[in-house]
């Protein structure tokens, strides 16, 4: 089975005000099916960005990482690129 954006965010709906296209999507879930999501989001011109704490991602300034590494990531949402 393929997934479309439809199905992926009538499972994780969009919570918020944000511009993201679905809400957090577990890393499980995620990881069980990369392969297809990462293919429609080249296919849809869409991008993702981890959601979780920054624990293994230390900046040298020790100014707090401004972004989720994969390997501390408790979710994924995705974005449109536009």
């Amino acid at each position: 089975m393929k997934l479309t954006k439809k199905q992926l965010t009538t499972l994780f709906p969009q919570a918020g005000k944000n511009k993201a296209l679905t809400g957090e999507i577990p890393m499980k879930f995620f990881r069980y099916f990369e392969e297809e999501i990462v293919e429609l989001m080249k296919e849809e011109n869409l991008m993702k960005y981890y959601r979780g704490s920054r624990v293994s991602n230390p900046t040298k300034t020790g100014i707090c990482p401004l972004v989720t590494v994969r390997a501390d990531a408790r979710a994924v949402k995705i974005y449109d690129k536009a």
